[in-house]
C-alpha cells in the first residue's frame, strides 16, 4: 500500500497560510511560531496569534507512528484514517448539525499502509468561555448558598440536556466531566440555546465512527461542551 499523504486547506485561508510560510505538509509539522499549550502522549498542541490584535489559532500535531490504532477502525468496518482527519470530520459534523464548534482551517495526514505516520489539524480559537468547574468555584464565593445551589442544579440539568441532544443525533460521548463544559464570559439568560463543541486542546482519547453512530471515548478531554447560560 505504501506511503499516502493527504492535505486540506480552506480556500479562503490559503493566502493566510502562505503568509506564515505554511506552504506544504512538512511546514505544518515544523512550524515554530506558536506557544506550546498541551502535550499528551502522541500529540502536541500549539497556540499562535499571527497579529497582535488578531485571531488566535491552534495547531495540533499527532506525531507517534501508529497512534490511530487502525485495528479499532477496521473492527468498525472502516478504512483506516489519521486522527487529524477523524477529528476534522467530527468537528464539521457538529457544525453541520447546529452545534458551536471550532472552525477547521486545515488538516493533513500521512499513512503508511494501515498505520498513521503523523498528522496535523489547525482550528480557529473560540474566545469568551470559562471552564464550568472554574465558573462554579467563582460563583460559589460570589452568590448566597441557596442561590448558588439553585443555579448549579439548573446548569447541570442543561449539561444533561445537551448530552441527550448530542446522543440523540448519533454522536456519543460517554465520559463527560464538569471541566468539559464551558460557560460564556458574557452572561446569557437561562432560556438561551445550549451549543456544544469539542475542544481544540484535546487530551487523551480515541475517536472513531461505526456506520450510523459516532463515538468519542476519552478518559481525559476529547470532547468539551460550551454551556450558554
Amino acid at each position: 500500500m505504501g506511503l499516502h499523504e493527504e492535505i486540506f486547506l480552506r480556500a479562503d485561508y490559503e493566502e493566510f497560510f502562505r503568509s506564515l510560510g505554511l506552504l506544504n505538509y512538512d511546514s505544518f509539522l515544523t512550524f515554530e511560531r506558536g506557544e506550546e499549550v498541551s502535550e499528551v502522549r502522541d500529540r502536541i498542541v500549539f497556540r499562535f496569534r499571527p497579529e497582535a490584535e488578531g485571531d488566535a489559532f491552534f495547531l495540533k500535531i499527532y506525531r507517534q507512528p501508529g497512534a490511530n490504532r487502525p485495528l479499532s477502525q477496521c473492527l468498525q468496518m472502516q478504512s483506516p484514517k489519521t486522527l487529524a482527519k477523524m477529528e476534522a470530520r467530527n468537528l464539521n459534523w457538529l457544525k453541520e448539525r447546529g452545534f458551536v464548534a471550532p472552525k477547521v482551517l486545515a488538516w493533513g495526514g500521512r499513512m503508511n499502509g494501515w498505520s498513521e505516520v503523523n498528522s496535523f489539524l489547525v482550528t480557529e480559537e473560540m474566545v469568551g468561555f470559562e471552564p464550568f468547574d472554574e465558573w462554579l468555584e467563582r460563583k460559589k464565593s460570589e452568590l448566597p448558598g441557596k442561590e448558588f445551589q439553585r443555579i448549579k442544579r439548573v446548569m447541570i440539568d442543561r449539561c444533561a440536556e445537551a448530552l441527550a441532544d448530542l446522543h440523540g443525533q448519533g454522536f456519543h460521548h460517554p465520559f463527560p466531566y464538569l471541566r468539559h463544559f464551558f460557560v460564556p464570559v458574557e452572561p446569557l439568560t437561562p432560556s438561551e440555546p445550549l451549543p456544544l463543541t469539542p475542544s481544540p486542546r484535546s487530551g487523551e482519547g480515541e475517536l472513531f465512527t461505526s456506520k450510523s453512530r459516532q463515538d468519542v471515548r476519552s478518559p481525559c478531554k476529547t470532547l468539551q461542551l460550551h454551556i450558554c447560560g
